[in-house]
């Protein structure tokens, strides 16, 4: 059962939430901040190694996307079309509840 803090004062209070993560403020482990520095070559964040991979993209389409997808996952694909059976197969794959969620999105 999680405590709910009893703070006394309003500098308590302010200090308290000082020490709060934001919401939008995210933990990155270690691990994962190294892999991104061996990917990319710099210390960047999850947001800003996204952003350069679809900058990228953009830029020079397929084959930037192969070669993120050979980078990233270490495979290479010889196109990225999905055939219209490969997606039925997934979205029957997808918890209903999932699906239910999507579509009411």
């Amino acid at each position: 059962m999680k405590r709910i803090p009893i703070l006394l004062g309003a500098q308590a209070a302010r200090a308290k939430i000082a020490r709060q993560r934001t919401l939008t403020e995210k933990i990155i482990s270690p691990a994962n901040l190294a892999r991104l520095e061996k990917t990319f070559g710099a210390r960047l964040t999850p947001e800003e190694a996204v952003k350069k991979i679809l900058d990228d993209v953009r830029e020079r389409g397929d084959a930037a996307a192969g070669e993120w997808n050979e980078k990233i996952d270490g495979g290479a694909r010889e196109n990225f079309l999905v055939s219209a059976a490969e997606i039925e197969t997934a979205y029957q794959e997808t918890p209903r509840a999932v699906r239910d969620a999507l579509h009411l999105a």
